[in-house]
C-alpha cells in the first residue's frame, strides 16, 4: 500500500507541474486522482482496469521503480525493481500492453454487458458477433493505428529530459543511423562552440512547410486529410511561406533524424510542446517545427540551430533497422547452382542427289612409271661409273 500511495503522489506532483507549464488543460472530470488496480483471476474486467491504470501512470510506476532500484538497503527488492524497470523500457513491453489494452476494450464491453440480468440469449448472440466483428477488425485495419498509439507514448525522442532527469545532454538519432563519431566532438561541435542549446538537422531537399505537407501527402507518409486540416490550422496562428525576411533563420523544415539538446527550461519546454502537436494532429514533426518555433521565438530570445545535412553525415551513416536486417536475411536464399547446359544434338547430315554423286571425280595421285623409274636409275649409274674411272685414272 505503501508503494501504491508513493506512486499517486508522483502522479500529482507530474500533474501539479505540467498545468503550470500549461501542458495540461483543466476541467470538470479531468486530471482525476487514481492509482494501480489489483488483477482478480475471476474478473476479466479487473485485468483490463489494471492495464488502463499502468498506461496512465507509467511515468510514475517507472520513478518509483528507479528510487527502489537505487536503494541499497534493500536488496532483493532493488534487483527485482531494477528488473521491472529493463522489461518496461523494452518497445515489445509497451506493443504488448496497448495491444492487449485494445484487445480487452472490446471484450470488456462484452463482459460488462452480458453480466446484465436482463439480457436474453438472441441479444447475446447478437453481442457475440458484433465482438467478433470488432475483433477482426481490430486486426486488418487497426495495426497501423496502434503503432502510431504506441509511437507516440513511446517518446525518447522530444521528451528525453522526462526519462533521463539528471542528464545535462542527450543526442538522440534514429534507429536507421549509426554513430561513427564521438559524441563529447558532436556537443564540441554544434552546441559549445556556438553557444546553442538545441540543434537539429534541416532537411536536405526542402526548407518550405507547405512543400513538406504536399510531399508527405505524394508519400502517403500520413492521411492527407490530417495534414490537411493541420496546415489550415496553422495557417489561421501565423504560418507562411519561407522567404529571406525569416533570416538567420536558413529552414523551416527539419531532417529530424538528429537532434542534440542540453537540458534547460527553454528546450524543455519547446520540446514538450512540439510533442503536444505531434500528438493532437499528425505524426509528421517536420510539419509543426516551424510553428513552435516561431511561438517560442515570439516570446524569448532564443531560436534553433539548424545544420546542413552533409554536416550530419560526417558522424552518423545510413544503415538499416534490426528487424528489416533480420528479415532480408530470413527471406533472401542463396542462389540456386548454376544449370548444367546439355550439349546441342549433332545437325542431321543431308543427303546427296544422284546427280550430285555423278558430278563428283575422284581423283588419284598419278603414279611414275616404270620406264621413267629405270631410264633414272641408269642415269645415276652412268655418272657414277665415269667418275669412278676419272678416279683411277
Amino acid at each position: 500500500m505503501e508503494v501504491l500511495k508513493v506512486v499517486s503522489d508522483r502522479r500529482a506532483n507530474s500533474i501539479a507541474k505540467a498545468l503550470d507549464m500549461e501542458e495540461l488543460v483543466t476541467g470538470q472530470g479531468k486530471n482525476q486522482e487514481t492509482t494501480l488496480k489489483r488483477t482478480r483471476d475471476t474478473r476479466w474486467s479487473s485485468h483490463y482496469g489494471t492495464i488502463c491504470s499502468l498506461i496512465l501512470l507509467f511515468s510514475a510506476v517507472m520513478e518509483v521503480l528507479k528510487v527502489v532500484s537505487d536503494n541499497t538497503k534493500l536488496v532483493e527488492q532493488s534487483a527485482s525493481a531494477e528488473i521491472l524497470l529493463d522489461g518496461m523500457k523494452q518497445f515489445d513491453f509497451v506493443l504488448y500492453l496497448n495491444l492487449m489494452e485494445a484487445i480487452l476494450g472490446i471484450t470488456d464491453d462484452l463482459s460488462q454487458t452480458l453480466q446484465r440480468k436482463d439480457q436474453d440469449i438472441n441479444n447475446a448472440m447478437r453481442l457475440v458477433s458484433v465482438s467478433k466483428q470488432r475483433l477482426q477488425n481490430l486486426r486488418d485495419n487497426g495495426w497501423e493505428n496502434l503503432l502510431s498509439k504506441i509511437c507516440s507514448l513511446y517518446v525518447p525522442k522530444l521528451l528525453l529530459h522526462r526519462l533521463f532527469p539528471n542528464a545535462r545532454y542527450s543526442l538522440w538519432i534514429d534507429g536507421k543511423l549509426e554513430l561513427v563519431r564521438d559524441p563529447f566532438q558532436i556537443l564540441e561541435r554544434f552546441l559549445w562552440r556556438k553557444n546553442s542549446t538545441f540543434a537539429i538537422s534541416r532537411h536536405y531537399r526542402r526548407f518550405d512547410v507547405f512543400e513538406e505537407a504536399e510531399a508527405n501527402k505524394a508519400a502517403g507518409k500520413y492521411d492527407n486529410a490530417s495534414i490537411d486540416y493541420q496546415i489550415e490550422f496553422y495557417k489561421k496562428v501565423g504560418l507562411t511561406h519561407y522567404t529571406e525576411t525569416k533570416l538567420p533563420i536558413t529552414s523551416d523544415v527539419p531532417e529530424g533524424c538528429v537532434i542534440i539538446k542540453e537540458h534547460i527550461p527553454i528546450t524543455n519546454i519547446f520540446t514538450c510542446l512540439w510533442f503536444n502537436d505531434v500528438d493532437h494532429f499528425t505524426s509528421r514533426d517536420q510539419i509543426s517545427f516551424s510553428t513552435i518555433r516561431d511561438r517560442i521565438m515570439s516570446q524569448v530570445n532564443w531560436h534553433p540551430d539548424m545544420f546542413w545535412d552533409c554536416e550530419r553525415r560526417n558522424f552518423v551513416v545510413q544503415t538499416y533497422h534490426k528487424d528489416l536486417l533480420e528479415y532480408m536475411r530470413l527471406s533472401i536464399s542463396p542462389p540456386p547452382p548454376p544449370l548444367a547446359l546439355a550439349p546441342p544434338p549433332p545437325s542431321p547430315r543431308r543427303k546427296r542427289s544422284s546427280s550430285e554423286i555423278a558430278n563428283i571425280i575422284v581423283k588419284k595421285p598419278p603414279r611414275r612409271s616404270k620406264d621413267r623409274r629405270s631410264g633414272l636409275r641408269r642415269n645415276h649409274r652412268s655418272r657414277y661409273n665415269n667418275a669412278r674411272d676419272k678416279n683411277s685414272l
